[in-house]
C-alpha cells in the first residue's frame, strides 16, 4: 500500500515547520469529505467497527423516501452516468502533461579547471631550458648579478616572421643603481636601452626604468636621532620608438617587451637559497610612440636604526660621495599603490583594424592592443644541484582595447589599490584592516581583458598547514566608463565607508574617478564615523560588510570565470562564472555577511645588496599580491549574491540580513536603477544551466565527496547554483529577530517569467529522475511578503497569471497549476491557520501518481485512482474561484463528536459544478475494502463549513517552512504550494478509499459533519460502494 500510494516526491530545498500548503490540500478535501455524510444540514456517525456501513445505508434510504420519485431517480442516474463517461486517462493538453517544462533547454557545464596559459615571460621563467644562462642561483651569484635586469622582446611581422631577443642590462653601473639610496632621495638620472627588435644591428625602441621620488611628497626621516627613513617612490616602466618612420613599424604584427629581474638569498653562504624572479610586461600592436606604466606607493618605510654613521651624515647633507648603506632595511610598506598608464601616443588602432568584425576577437589576437602585466616567480631552493621547484607565482594581466564600433583607445587609465592595514601618518601606526578599493579612471571607454592567476600550491604557510591554493581568474569587462564622478559625490562615498579623513582614509581623497569598488567590514572599524541620513547607508548605523560600486556610465557587459582549486587538487575546485550586462550606475550590497581584507601582504625582501633592489623587489611582490587579494574578495561578492537567492542556510533565518540596491547614483536625489541582465554560475562538478530568468540548484548524485590533496572531503559547492534575472532593482532579506519578523521585498521591471529548478542528476549529465521546479509567468514589478511567527502578507501590484509547480522521485510525478493568482493576500499561520486573497484565485488543479496511465477528468473535479496490486495511484483535482480558506484545531482536544474534530471552511466565487470520482481496482482479500463511487455536486456552495476526523497524531498535514534561509528561491517553492501537499493528501486519501473508516481494520470510532451556509440551491447526488460483500437485513 506504501508504494501504490500518492506521496511527496523529493524535499526540495526548504524546511518544513509552516502550515502555508494546508491551502492548496484543503481546497482538495472539502469538497471530498463534504458530501461523505449528507443527510442533512449536520451529519454526526459514531461507529464501532463496520456498523457505518448499515448507518450509511439508512442514511441513503431515508434520502431515497425523502426523494420518492423515480423521475428524480433517473435524472440522478443519468447525472452520475456522464460523471462516469468524463473519466479519461491524461494527455499533453493536461498540466501533467507540462511536468517537464520548466526543464526545458537545460545544457550542462563543466567546471574544471583547464590548464592555465601564462604569459610567455612567464613560461620562460618556470621552464629551466629557457632560463638565461646568467640568472643566479646562490649567493655569489646574487653578488655578481642581482641588480642584473632582462630585457625580453618579442616581435612579430605581419607577413608572420618572428623575432625574440634577450638582453642583460647592468643596472648596477648605471646612473639608477649607482647613486644608491642616497642618489634617490637627492635625484637620479633613469636608465634608458636600446634595443633591436628584429635583429638587423638597428635599435628600434628605447626601454626605459625610473624610480623617482620627485613626483610626490619625496622624502622625510622620523626619530631624534634618525631610525626609520620614508620615501614615496613612483616607478616607472618606458617603451618608446626611436626612429617613428622607421619602416618596421609598417609591418608591425605586434610585439611585446617585458623586463625581468632576480634575486635570491640564502642562510648559508655557501650554498643555494629561494630565489625570486618579477615581471614587468608590455604589448603592443602599433608603433610604441610613447608608452609609460608608473607604479607609485603611498609611503615605504626603511630601517635605518643599524644604517652606517656615513649614511646618516648624507641624509643631512654633511658629506657626499660613495655611501655605505649596509644596514639599511625594509620596514613597511603602506597603500594606496597607484597605478598609471600614458598611453597618450599609441590612441589609434591599426589602420587594418575593422571594428564591425574584428572587436570579439581574444584579447591575445585582438588587432588592437595594448597590454601590461605584472607578476612574480617564487623559486624553493634546490633540492638537486641546478633544480628549483617553484612555490608561488602570481601575476596581473591586463588587455586594453577599444570598445565597440571604436578604433579609439584611452589615452590615460588610472587605477589604485588601497587598503587601510597600514597607515601613512607614522611608521609602525596599523589600520582597522577593514576596507579595500579599487579605484579606476579613464579619459576613453573601453574594453578591458583581466588575467589574474595565483598558484601557492607547492608551499604551506606554516608546518602542520595545508597547501595553498590555485586561482586562475580570466574575462572582459567592456565599455569601462570614462570620464569623472562628480567631487562631492566622491566625498559621500568615501562618508558612507567610514573614511572620509585621514587618518581612516589611507592617502589622499582621489581627485577624478570614473568607477569605484569598495569593500568595508565595518566589524574592524573603531573610529567614530559622520552622520549622513541621505546616504544609501548611514556609516554610524552601518552593516557588518558594505559592498559598493558607483560609476559615472553603466558597465556595458560582463564575461568573467574563475576557477580554484584547494591546495591544488583539480578534483576538489570550484568554479564561478558571471555573465552580466549594462550594468547600473551605482550598487550597495550590505548585510550581515562577512567579507573584507585577507591578513595584509608580506614584503619579506630584506636580503638585498641594496636598498633600492629592496624597494623594487617588494614592491612588485607586494602590488601583485594585494591584486590577487582584492580579486579573492571580489570573487566572494557573487558567492554573497548567491546566498541571496539560493538561501546561505544559516546567515539569514538568525536575525541576518543581506540587502542589493542598484541606484542612479550615491546623490541624496537618486533613483533606483533596473540591472540589464547578470547570470551567475557557481559549481564544484558539471551542473545544469539555462537561458532566461532562472534560479537552479542542482545536486550532483556523484558529488557527496571529492579527491582532495589530503584524501576525500567535502565539495566546496556541495549544490550547485546556476541564476539569471533582468530587469533587478532591488531585492531585500531581512530576519529581524527583535521584532520576531521576517521581510522579503523585491523591486524589479517586473512581467518578465521565473523559473526555480531543484534537480538531482547524475554526475556529467541532465538525466534526473527527482526535480521539483516552479514556473511563474509574470514577475510583479513590486512584491513585500512580510512574515511572523503565525501571519503571512503578501502585497505586489500585479497578480500572477499563472504558477506552474512539477516535482518527480522515480515514476511519481505531480504537478500543481496555479491560474490568476491575486496580486494581495493573508495569511495565519498559527494555531489556526487561514488564507485569504484580495480577488479569488482563477482555478488550482493538481494531478499526481505513479500510475502507468494517468487518470483525470475535465471542469472542477477529484478523482482518486489506485490499484495496490501494481503499486500505483493517481490523483487529479481541479476547483476554481477559491477566495478564502480556514482551518481551526477541535474545540475540545480529544472530545467525541464535533467538539473534537477540527473545522474547515472554504469560501469560493461557487457556480461551477464538482465532480468527485473514487476508483480503487485493486483485488483486495478482505471484501470489506475498497471504495468506489461517483458525486456530483451542482453547483458547489460558495460557503461550505465541514468537521473531519480528528488524525490521532497521524496524517498530519506536514506544510513546508517560509523563511529567509531559503532566500528567494524560497518563495518560488512557497508560491508552489506546497508541494508537501502529496504527503498531506496521501495516507488520508488513501486510507479513505481503501475504506470509509480510515483502514479498515480497527475498531476506531469514525466521525464526520458538514454544515452548509448557502443562499443559492445545489444538487448533491452521489452512488459510494465499499467493498464486496452481502449485508444482512437489519
Amino acid at each position: 500500500m506504501e508504494e501504490g500510494s500518492v506521496r511527496l516526491l523529493v524535499a526540495g530545498p526548504r524546511s518544513r515547520d509552516s502550515k502555508i500548503g494546508i491551502f492548496v490540500t484543503l481546497t482538495i478535501l472539502l469538497p471530498l469529505l463534504a458530501p461523505i455524510s449528507v443527510a442533512s444540514a449536520e451529519l454526526q456517525v459514531n461507529v464501532e467497527d463496520f456498523g457505518i456501513l448499515s448507518q450509511l445505508d439508512e442514511a441513503l434510504d431515508n434520502r431515497v423516501n425523502m426523494i420518492g420519485d423515480s423521475t428524480v431517480s433517473s435524472s440522478a442516474n443519468s447525472a452520475l452516468e456522464q460523471l462516469r463517461l468524463e473519466e479519461r486517462v491524461t494527455d499533453s493538453g493536461d498540466p501533467l502533461g507540462r511536468v517537464n517544462e520548466n526543464l526545458n533547454n537545460l545544457q550542462i557545464v563543466n567546471t574544471t579547471p583547464p590548464e592555465a596559459v601564462h604569459p610567455t615571460p612567464y613560461t620562460m621563467v618556470l621552464n629551466p631550458e629557457q632560463h638565461p644562462p646568467e640568472w643566479a642561483n646562490n649567493i655569489w651569484g646574487t653578488l655578481l648579478t642581482a641588480d642584473n635586469f632582462v630585457i625580453w622582446t618579442h616581435f612579430k611581422t605581419d607577413t608572420g616572421e618572428e623575432y625574440d631577443h634577450y638582453e642583460e642590462v647592468d643596472f648596477a653601473e648605471s646612473a639608477l643603481i649607482s647613486g644608491g639610496l642616497i642618489g634617490l632621495l637627492t635625484g637620479t638620472n633613469p636608465l634608458l636601452h636600446q634595443i633591436s627588435i628584429d635583429d638587423d644591428n638597428t635599435e628600434e625602441i628605447e626601454v626605459g626604468f625610473t624610480v623617482d621620488p620627485s613626483e610626490s611628497n619625496g622624502w622625510g626621516t622620523e626619530g631624534n636621532p634618525p631610525t626609520t627613513l620614508w620615501v614615496e617612490p613612483t616607478i616607472e616602466f618606458t617603451v618608446k620608438a626611436l626612429d617613428e618612420q622607421a619602416t618596421v613599424w609598417d609591418h608591425i604584427e605586434y610585439l611585446e617587451v617585458s623586463l625581468m629581474k632576480q634575486f635570491a638569498y640564502s642562510i648559508n653562504p655557501l650554498g643555494e637559497g629561494e630565489s625570486y624572479v618579477w615581471v614587468i610586461d608590455s604589448r603592443f600592436t602599433m608603433m610604441p610612440e610613447d608608452f609609460s606604466l608608473e607604479v607609485g606607493l603611498e609611503r615605504f618605510w626603511f630601517d635605518i636604526s643599524s644604517a652606517t654613521t656615513s649614511f646618516i651624515l648624507a641624509l643631512t647633507g654633511f658629506i657626499t660621495g660613495p655611501i655605505d648603506e649596509t644596514g639599511v632595511s625594509i620596514a613597511s610598506v603602506a597603500s594606496p599603490y597607484a597605478i598609471h598608464v600614458d598611453n597618450a601616443g599609441q590612441t589609434n588602432c591599426p589602420n587594418d583594424y575593422i571594428a564591425a568584425t574584428m572587436h570579439n576577437a581574444p584579447s591575445n589576437e585582438h588587432r588592437c592592443t595594448v597590454g601590461v602585466g605584472f607578476g612574480y616567480v617564487h623559486f624553493d631552493a634546490p633540492a638537486n644541484a641546478g633544480e628549483k621547484q617553484a612555490v608561488e607565482l602570481a601575476y596581473i594581466d591586463l588587455g586594453i582595447h577599444p570598445v565597440v564600433e571604436s578604433v579609439i583607445l584611452p589615452s590615460v587609465i588610472d587605477l589604485v589599490l588601497r587598503s587601510d592595514d597600514v597607515l601613512t601618518t607614522s611608521f609602525g601606526v596599523t589600520g582597522e584592516g577593514g576596507l579595500d578599493t579599487v579605484e579606476y579612471f579613464a579619459d576613453e571607454r573601453t574594453d578591458l581583458h583581466l588575467h589574474f592567476h595565483e598558484n601557492r600550491s607547492n608551499q604551506v604557510s606554516a608546518p602542520g598547514e595545508p597547501y595553498g591554493n590555485i586561482t586562475d581568474s580570466l574575462g572582459w569587462l567592456r565599455g569601462m566608463p570614462s570620464g569623472e564622478l562628480p567631487q562631492n559625490h566622491i566625498q559621500r562615498i568615501f562618508r558612507m565607508l567610514g573614511s572620509e579623513s585621514a587618518p581612516e582614509l589611507p592617502g589622499q581623497m582621489p581627485e577624478r574617478l570614473s568607477m569605484i569598488l569598495a569593500i568595508k567590514n565595518f566589524s574592524k572599524d573603531t573610529t567614530p564615523n559622520n552622520a549622513d541620513s541621505t546616504l544609501p547607508v548611514d556609516p554610524t548605523n552601518p552593516p557588518n560588510t558594505l559592498i559598493i560600486i558607483f560609476a559615472t556610465e553603466s558597465v556595458s557587459e560582463i564575461e568573467y570565470t574563475s576557477w580554484f582549486q584547494r591546495s591544488g587538487a583539480i578534483d576538489d575546485h570550484r568554479r564561478l562564472h558571471i555573465s552580466a550586462q549594462d550594468l547600473p550606475t551605482g550598487m550597495v550590497l550590505q548585510g550581515s555577511f562577512q567579507l573584507g581584507s585577507s591578513a595584509p601582504a608580506d614584503a619579506a625582501v630584506n636580503s638585498q645588496s641594496d636598498p633600492i633592489s629592496s624597494l623594487l623587489d617588494a614592491t612588485i611582490l607586494n602590488l601583485v599580491d594585494v591584486f590577487i587579494d582584492v580579486g579573492n574578495i571580489v570573487n566572494s561578492i557573487p558567492e554573497a549574491i548567491v546566498n541571496i537567492v539560493g538561501g546561505d542556510g544559516g546567515g539569514t533565518g538568525t536575525g541576518g540580513e543581506i540587502i542589493l540596491d542598484f541606484y542612479t547614483s550615491i546623490a541624496a536625489d537618486r533613483q533606483l536603477m533596473a540591472l540589464g541582465m547578470a547570470h551567475i554560475e557557481l559549481g564544484s562538478s558539471s551542473h545544469p544551466t539555462t537561458t532566461g530568468p532562472h534560479i537552479i540548484m542542482a545536486k550532483d548524485k556523484g558529488l557527496d565527496f571529492v579527491n582532495g590533496r589530503e584524501g576525500m572531503v567535502e565539495p566546496l559547492v556541495p549544490v550547485a547554483v546556476s541564476i539569471e534575472h533582468s530587469g533587478l532593482k532591488s531585492i531585500q532579506i531581512i530576519d529581524d529577530s527583535a521584532a520576531d519578523q521576517q521581510l522579503i521585498s523585491l523591486r524589479t521591471l517586473g512581467a518578465d517569467p521565473l523559473r526555480f529548478i531543484y534537480l538531482e542528476h547524475d554526475s556529467g549529465s541532465l538525466t534526473t529522475d527527482t526535480f521539483q521546479t516552479v514556473g511563474i509567468s509574470n514577475q510583479p514589478a513590486s512584491l513585500d511578503l512580510i512574515m511572523s511567527q503565525d501571519n503571512i502578507t503578501w502585497n505586489s501590484d500585479s497578480g500572477l497569471s499563472e504558477i506552474l509547480y512539477a516535482g518527480a522521485s522515480g515514476p511519481q510525478q505531480q504537478v500543481i497549476l496555479i491560474e490568476q493568482f491575486p496580486q494581495n493576500f493573508s495569511m495565519e499561520t498559527g494555531s489556526s491557520v487561514s488564507w485569504e486573497g484580495e480577488t479569488a484565485i482563477g482555478s488550482i488543479t493538481i494531478q499526481m501518481g505513479n500510475a502507468t496511465d494517468m487518470k483525470t477528468m475535465d471542469g472542477d473535479h477529484f478523482m482518486f485512482w489506485q490499484n495496490v496490486d501494481d503499486n500505483e495511484a493517481s490523483l487529479s483535482a481541479r476547483i476554481s474561484g477559491i477566495q478564502a480558506v480556514q482551518y481551526s484545531e477541535p474545540a475540545i482536544e480529544g472530545a467525541s463528536g464535533k467538539d473534537g474534530m477540527p473545522a474547515v471552511k472554504l469560501l469560493s466565487e461557487g457556480g461551477e459544478n464538482l465532480g468527485l470520482l473514487l476508483r480503487d481496482e485493486t483485488d483486495w482479500d478482505d471484501p470489506t475494502k475498497g471504495i468506489n463511487g461517483e458525486i456530483l455536486i451542482s453547483p458547489l456552495p460558495s460557503n461550505l463549513e465541514i468537521s473531519i476526523p480528528p488524525s490521532n497524531g497521524e496524517n498530519q498535514l506536514s506544510m513546508p517552512n517560509l523563511s529567509t534561509e531559503s532566500g528567494l528561491a524560497g518563495v518560488g517553492f512557497f508560491l508552489a504550494g506546497f508541494s508537501d501537499v502529496g504527503r498531506g493528501v496521501n495516507d488520508l486519501l488513501s486510507g479513505f478509499a481503501t475504506s470509509l473508516t480510515g483502514d479498515g481494520s480497527g475498531t476506531e470510532s469514525f466521525s464526520a459533519g458538514v454544515e452548509l451556509n448557502t443562499s443559492a440551491p445545489f444538487t448533491l447526488i452521489a452512488d459510494l460502494r465499499q467493498g464486496n460483500m452481502t449485508l444482512d437485513e437489519p
